[in-house]
């Protein structure tokens, strides 16, 4: 007897051994992209951007070529013309009340209407006269609609209220009638802040705040004194 032991068998799978493989025919099975991802979709999406740029780039070329209309400044966007005038303002009798301080400027702007019409004596310092446009809309107190040219603009000049040591105070604006340009003229020129202005001793009406020249603070000048 031999003591030689049989070997186990070996199955035999047979076949091919992919038959059972889950993965197999996946490349079959893919489904194709939807029309949105193709490649002619992506050739389209570029053009169409390409499009859309050059759009864009020749609008701005067109605008920085077109001329922007220049509005005075208090001017409205509507037609100007000579500005409605409303009634006179009564100017008070008597003499000028000394206004040289920052302190007097908000007394007086704190009075409101009640100081309108007031002589007042300042130091102003004032850059050159400019015409400043009315607001069209807005009736101006007769003594300064009188000042307006065929526009609707009056001369000004925009001004600081000096205080002590010629410092540059609260802003103001001065109207200068024509007959007193040139007493404005010879006042001395002062460096304030790197910036030239006139020392103007002056004497005005106060007329407050006007909505017709865009709620600033305006005179209009009486007199110069020095």
């Amino acid at each position: 007897m031999s003591d030689e032991t049989a070997p186990a068998s070996v199955p035999e799978w047979g076949g091919d051994r992919r038959q059972g493989d889950r993965r197999g025919g996946f490349r079959d099975r893919r489904r194709p992209p939807p029309p949105w991802r193709r490649p002619w979709a992506l050739i389209a999406y570029g053009a169409v951007g390409t499009l859309a740029l050059l759009l864009v780039l020749l609008t701005a070329l067109r605008q920085r070529r077109e001329p922007v209309p220049v509005v005075s400044e208090g001017a409205s966007a509507t037609a100007g013309g000579a500005p409605a005038a409303g009634p006179p303002v009564p100017v008070e009798p008597g003499p000028a009340e000394a206004a040289y301080s920052a302190a007097d400027f908000e007394r007086l702007i704190a009075e409101g209407d009640a100081a309108v019409g007031r002589r007042v004596r300042a130091v102003l310092l004032c850059e050159p006269i400019v015409p400043i446009a009315l607001r069209p809309r807005e009736p101006a107190p007769r003594q300064l609609a009188a000042l307006a040219d065929s526009a609707g603009r009056v001369p000004g000049a925009r001004c600081r209220w000096a205080q002590e040591g010629d410092m540059p105070g609260e802003e103001f604006l001065l109207v200068v009638p024509p007959s007193l340009a040139e007493a404005f003229a010879r006042s001395p020129t002062v460096r304030v802040q790197f910036v030239e202005r006139r020392r103007v001793h002056a004497e005005l009406i106060w007329l407050g705040r006007l909505p017709a020249l865009s709620l600033r603070t305006v005179g209009i000048l009486d007199r110069v004194l020095r």
